[in-house]
Formats: structure tokens, sequence, C-alpha cells
């Protein structure tokens, strides 16, 4: 049975991901700040065949990822996919708004998805084997107006997913970057 971390499992891509891993029959931590929502996930989880467990998680908080860290490697000893999903977004020019939304999304957008990795690489390495997926967008290849902050926190996702392909090979690690286009999501909620 597959063991799967899913960021942002609240709602959305993240839950739909959930779904997916849930047909197959895969045990999965749902790991959102939305804890409402990640019961909800559970529940569709387990009726769709999978089964699991919810965790609340900032992204942002290295103190967080190192306890669910802690809490996956009690429960399931390792963890075989890494699914960095959590995320926001905004619209903005670079010589508009206030500059806490660029903090706000590169802290959700690029160092939660850093933070996840950093965490869980240690683990993946030691058992020579796993699968870690950071979900970036369409936006990070095909740069759109109005839309800096974004932009470039997927950019820079892409960028991290690319070097940790070649860094995590010799371990048996894979990694990619999800580049969904635009969908109807959660993503601009708080």
């Amino acid at each position: 049975m597959q063991k799967v971390l899913i960021t942002g499992a609240a709602s959305g891509l993240g839950r739909e991901l959930a779904l997916r891993f849930a047909k197959e029959g895969a045990d999965i931590c749902i790991a959102d700040i939305n804890s409402e929502g990640s019961t909800e996930t559970l529940k569709l989880v387990e009726k769709a065949g999978g089964k699991g467990w919810t965790a609340y998680l900032d992204v942002t908080s290295e103190d967080q990822w190192n306890a669910l860290r802690a809490d996956v490697e009690e429960r399931w000893g390792g963890l075989d996919v890494l699914i960095n999903n959590a995320g926001v977004a905004t619209g903005d020019r670079i010589d508009a708004g206030e500059w806490a939304w660029w903090e706000w999304i590169i802290d959700i957008n690029l160092k939660g998805v850093a933070l996840g990795c950093r965490t869980f690489t240690p683990v993946m390495k030691k058992q020579n084997s796993g699968y870690i997926m950071n979900t970036a967008s369409l936006a990070g290849l095909m740069i759109l107006p109005s839309m800096a902050s974004y932009n470039v926190t997927k950019a820079g996702v892409i960028a991290l997913s690319e070097t940790m392909y070649y860094e995590l090979h010799a371990y048996n690690i894979k990694v990619t970057a999800l580049c969904p286009g635009f969908f109807r999501t959660n993503l601009n909620k708080t």
C-alpha cells in the first residue's frame, strides 16, 4: 500500500489527487490548514477505497513540518509519495499592491514547497526510494501580466524541482513539477 502525503488536500487539486491515489488503495495523509475541508477529503478518500488521516499543517512553519515528519515516521516508517500542493494566488503588478502580499505568496508557494522537500528528502534518501511532486503552474512557464508574485513563485518551484531531479536521481528519488493550467479552486482564499 502506497503511503502518500499531500499538502493542500482539503480542496481543489489536492483533493482530486487524494481521490486518485485512494482509487489505488493508498494510505493518505491529508495535510492542510483547513481542518474541516481535510475531514471532508478524508471521507471521500475512504469512500473511494483508500484510507488515511488528517494533519493540520501550515506549510510556512518548519516546526510543523518537523512534527509531521515525526508523525509520518511513527505511523508509516517512511514515505512513498510527497505532493507539495498547497498554494495561494494573487493578481498584482510589480509596482502595485502591498509588499505583504509578496511575502505571503512567497512564504506559501515557494518556501512551503522548499520546506516540504527539505523535511522529507532525508527520509526518502534513507529508504533509497520515493517520489516528490511539486505543484507549480503553467504561469511559471508562460508568464502572464498582472500576476507578478504568483508567476515568480511558480517559476521558482519549477527551478527547485528541476534541481532536485538531478540531485536526488542517485538516491532513486523521482521529482517532477506539475504545471496545471487554470481551473476553479480555492487558490484565492487565505
